[in-house]
């Protein structure tokens, strides 16, 4: 998948990176997943004294359970836990007392999500407000949350309740100045579960036809190797001043390079894979799917990026003269507050949807309009 990209080699402060995690225990939340999974991996080459495993899913856990005895590392917790319950929760901080935690725990997929956003809005919403708390509350070092660049000028349900996540963190930020806050934002990841690169390699093994949902879409990529990486070099430069302490500090973004057209992306994949003409493979069309845009950015018109001692580590501040009920509304708590009960509450999908726009300034459902009759949808890929 490094042909794909042809990128250099990503470099980080490995020095810098081990002091900040050897011999302290590390929480992992959405331990199982793509990003999750490898963040335990790095981190446990750093030497923790402890690896806190949290996720749901009992199998996932497993296979990294596999994954870590295979690397002779045996300093970890399983720990099979839904990040909404409270309780659970907070006796893991009591028990293991994490002086680092990475939440990456979220539901990802767009479609889906446009269908279930009572579903995204607690597990992305109110999970992200549960772990950062509890991070506070119990002095944790350092704080990082998994972001997302659908979180910039978002048209889906995954990007608003990703960027409830940053403003969350943001705000949790000033409560608790004992705890270094900060998310890290970035794009797609190639070869993670349910991306575009494996359903294209098993559509193209399989014959054919290749299905893209727009000749013109593009993406932003990332190794999921490098990604990580750059979230524990983010998670170091956490500590550095800024230019004005005055503003918000509590987010970072990745350098991504140039966005991938999804058809070149295909094209590089089938001449790869495909052993026969590359023109003998079929490509198809199938549209853009619900809460899907042609193109993602990484920053809103009302951010600025400026420059960390890692050259692929931005930090992003909002600029000085922008109007803070751009970011979010003067009662914002309030409304998060709000829409959380609601979405307990599992109403219909398109009160959900307007309950989140008002929250999230800027995010506007096309989904609420076109609410498809059945809670089925087809999926061919995510791009």
């Amino acid at each position: 998948m490094t042909d794909l990209l042809c990128r250099p080699k990503v470099e980080i402060e490995v020095g810098a990176i081990s002091e900040c995690i050897q011999d302290r225990p590390v929480m992992v939340t959405g331990a199982g997943g793509s990003i999750g999974s490898e963040l335990c991996v790095q981190i446990a080459r750093f030497d923790p004294s402890l690896l806190v495993l949290v996720d749901h899913d009992e199998s996932a856990l497993y296979e990294l359970h596999e994954r870590l005895q295979n690397m002779a590392f045996s300093r970890y917790a399983l720990c099979p836990t839904n990040i909404l319950q409270h309780k659970k929760l907070e006796r893991l901080f009591q028990k293991y007392w994490p002086r680092l935690v990475f939440h990456a725990a979220a539901y990802k997929h767009v479609p889906l999500m446009e269908l279930h956003p009572d579903e995204a809005v607690l597990n992305n919403i109110e999970g992200t407000m549960l772990v950062a708390e509890m991070a506070g509350r119990f002095k944790v070092e350092r704080f990082v949350n998994i972001s997302t660049d659908k979180a910039v000028e978002p048209e889906n349900v995954l990007g608003a309740t990703k960027r409830a996540g940053e403003l969350i963190v943001a705000r949790l930020a000033a409560k608790y100045p004992d705890t270094l806050f900060a998310s890290v934002r970035f794009g797609n990841v190639l070869g993670s579960q349910g991306s575009v690169v494996p359903v294209f390699r098993s559509q193209i093994e399989s014959g054919g036809p290749v299905v893209i949902t727009h000749p013109e879409v593009t993406r932003y990529f990332m190794l999921i190797e490098e990604a990580v990486q750059l979230v524990l070099q983010a998670a170091i430069l956490l500590g550095e001043p800024t230019p004005d302490e005055s503003r918000n500090a509590s987010l970072f973004v990745l350098e991504m390079g140039e966005p991938v057209p999804i058809v070149d992306l295909a094209q590089k994949m089938i001449e790869f894979y495909w052993k026969e003409d590359s023109r003998s493979l079929g490509v198809e069309f199938s549209g853009l799917r619900p809460g899907e845009k042609l193109e993602e950015q990484l920053t809103w018109d009302y951010e600025e990026t400026l420059p960390t001692r890692h050259p692929m580590v931005k930090r992003v501040l909002v600029k000085a003269d922008v109007n803070p009920e751009r970011l979010a509304p003067r009662d914002f708590e309030n409304q998060l507050s709000r829409l959380v009960s609601l979405a307990h509450e599992h109403p219909p999908a398109e009160v959900v949807l307007r309950a989140l726009e008002q929250c999230i300034p800027g995010y506007r459902s096309r989904s609420r309009n076109e609410m498809p009759q059945e809670d089925s949808v087809l999926f061919t890929l995510r791009s």
